[in-house]
């Protein structure tokens, strides 16, 4: 497995303002496609059924991939986008994520529930109207918070209610 991006890597996405500050990158030659395939894997299919319909995951990572919250950082409470402007008739179901370093802080909020930080803990979410959760400020450590994302989708022909991340008051 190759060298995680540096943080002056031309390939992440900085996302930072009053809600936080997250890099972001679908570049995962860091970590080989296989991984993709890995976590599919991992995750019961009748766990991601999102009612009647098949959740599918979008293998382009759009808006996924690899993620790292630094030092001192957070995101604010927040509801996950629910559509990709390319693919007008897919809604997102589900989130996941894998864990690939344990830090101080920078736990998951998730309906009142603070979930650790771990190495090779995976997290996987409902995205839905209800689905408010959070990042705790990452303390000090030796690493920032690095994660991988795959957005798990539905085929839905509904307008979307929230074409970015919609985020609230702490």
């Amino acid at each position: 497995m190759a060298e995680w991006p540096t943080q002056d890597s031309p390939s992440w996405h900085v996302y930072t303002g009053k809600n936080g500050t997250k890099l972001a990158t679908r570049e995962v030659s860091a970590l080989g496609r296989p991984f993709l395939h890995t976590i599919e894997k991992m995750i019961d299919a009748e766990f991601l059924a999102s009612s009647d319909q098949y959740s599918f995951p979008d293998l382009n990572l759009y808006g996924a991939g690899l993620h790292e919250i630094p030092i001192g950082s957070h995101l604010s409470p927040h509801l996950d986008s629910d559509h990709i402007p390319y693919r007008p008739k897919w809604r997102r179901s589900f989130s996941t994520v894998l864990y690939f370093n344990s830090v101080d802080g920078g736990e998951l909020v998730l309906d009142g529930e603070e979930i650790e930080t771990k190495r090779n803990r995976m997290v996987t979410f409902e995205c839905n109207d209800n689905a408010t959760h959070s990042v705790n400020t990452v303390k000090p450590s030796p690493f920032n918070r690095r994660s991988a994302s795959v957005f798990w989708w539905v085929l839905d022909d509904s307008p979307t209610k929230r074409p970015q991340a919609l985020f609230f008051p702490n």
